[in-house]
């Protein structure tokens, strides 16, 4: 076959391959863009790659944003300083938090081209070639790696090519030969060095690194595996794969409806397993753990409510429009990641930190902060499956900036968070799980609780 005829085949494959991803997004809620982060040794093919890759990407209808490096502007001249890297990370932190802050929900993939990673590996560089001593090293990747950073980095490429290689690519059609300050055999070399070294120290701290030698590669097989490998990521993005626990390990549960949590009525779960949600939802012998977050004031008169919108709900949901309590959701694959464990009460923090910043926009971390209530209605097949962990946090409401997610709210023009005073919602319109919360958190029970009894008719607060 031709080369012209494998190039054919190759971009067959990943218009396909993006149909196919599209198709499954238009069934699913927006939620936040993957993030890739492009770093490597000089002249191995990256910003090259980083093209073609947007190229696709947007010709094929993703939202697609790049944030540009920055060392191109940086007015710190010399290279060999570290404040040209500390300019330059700095740099493309700020524009990473703003998109993500911001806009999350308008992107589907977000490239940072030289971002934490980069940084890192020209950090060990500097340090290796005494250009920064061991303590201010150690202090930047402390930095460098924090939580909140590379939580937001699904997949790290990097690029390297041989040191003779990457001189052939740069003077390939240049008239001179003399080499500058990077363009250097033995400057590539020791990075390269550094690059490795950066690998085996920070590389288990990322989500997912992947290695790219491009030496013997021309620039459309690095394109195609690299396109092939971001829609391969989409589709596990919006494949979504969410938390369970074996209905088994619950048995030592022995309650239906609503509880105040104690550490003796849950049992200590070390591992919670993901699968594909349709599996997980049709499996009876699988329970999700849902955790919930109820916002109220210090005197629990007020709390923020929302009514999911009716595309997001479904009227087979039991959500639909009703008013809701709470706000949370499912855990996924990637809130083990981001708590670096995989115990049902670790996963749940990182979850509900999630889905906080998901759906109403605000930071919220119950590193510390115990659960108030569980909800288990065992009264049919669809409740059984699911247990609400219920948190509760007291603050003041009024200093809280919230905005909700359309894509999963009903709101006004303005976006308005609506808080109301417990004791207006006797007769408002909510979903079972509310119910139990505004009975056993708020002591006020609905028209419709006091008139079926649904509850027994004296049930402590919380």
């Amino acid at each position: 076959m031709s080369d012209s005829n494998s190039v054919i085949k190759m971009i067959d494959e990943l218009e396909r391959s993006a149909e196919e991803v599209l198709k499954l997004k238009r069934t699913s809620i927006p939620r936040r863009p993957i993030v890739i982060e492009f770093c490597g040794s000089p002249k191995a093919g990256k910003t090259s790659c980083i093209s073609a890759l947007s190229m696709f990407l947007r010709r094929n209808h993703f939202r697609t944003k790049v944030l540009v490096e920055r060392a191109s502007v940086c007015p710190v001249i010399k290279k060999h300083d570290p404040l040209f890297n500390v300019w330059t990370i700095c740099s493309a932190i700020a524009e990473l938090s703003e998109t993500i802050s911001n806009s999350p929900k308008e992107y589907d993939v977000v490239i940072l081209d030289r971002g934490l990673f980069d940084a890192l590996c020209w950090f060990e560089w500097q340090a290796a070639n005494h250009y920064l001593d061991n303590d201010s090293l150690e202090r930047i990747a402390n930095f460098l790696t924090m939580k909140r950073w590379r939580a937001a980095i699904d997949l790290v490429l990097v690029f390297q090519a041989t040191a003779t290689k990457s001189i052939d690519r740069e003077y390939a059609t240049l008239l001179t030969r003399k080499r500058g300050s990077i363009m250097d055999e033995s400057v590539l070399e020791s990075y390269i060095t550094s690059m490795k070294v950066a690998v085996q120290k920070y590389g288990d701290l990322f989500r997912n690194v992947k290695n790219f030698d491009t030496s013997e590669m021309n620039q459309n097989q690095v394109s195609f595996k690299v396109t092939q490998l971001i829609l391969e990521m989409l589709q596990s993005t919006v494949s979504e794969s969410i938390g369970f626990i074996p209905a088994v390990s619950l048995d030592v549960c022995q309650f239906s409806g609503a509880r105040a949590f104690t550490p003796d009525l849950l049992p200590a779960i070390d591992c919670v397993a993901f699968d594909a949600r349709p599996r997980v939802e049709l499996d009876d012998a699988l329970i999700q753990p849902i955790p919930v977050l109820v916002i109220t004031d210090h005197n629990r008169q007020r709390v923020l409510i929302a009514r999911k919108n009716r595309k997001a709900a479904g009227k087979l949901s039991p959500e639909y429009d009703k008013v809701l309590l709470y706000f949370g959701g499912h855990t996924r694959v990637e809130d083990s990641f981001v708590s670096g464990k995989r115990d049902l009460m670790s996963v749940c923090r990182s979850a509900l930190t999630r889905e906080l910043k998901e759906e109403i926009g605000v930071d919220f971390c119950p590193e510390h902060i115990e659960p108030t209530l569980l909800i288990w209605e065992k009264d049919n097949k669809r409740s059984r499956k699911h247990l609400a962990i219920c948190f509760l946090w007291e603050t003041n409401l009024d200093s809280l900036q919230i905005k909700l997610d359309r894509n999963e709210f009903a709101v006004g023009q303005d976006s308005t968070p609506s808080f109301k005073f417990v004791r207006d919602l006797e007769s408002a319109q909510l979903e079972s799980w509310s119910k139990a919360i505004l009975a056993h958190v708020f002591n006020v029970y609905t028209l419709q609780q006091t008139l079926s009894f649904e509850l027994a008719p004296s049930v402590p607060s919380i």
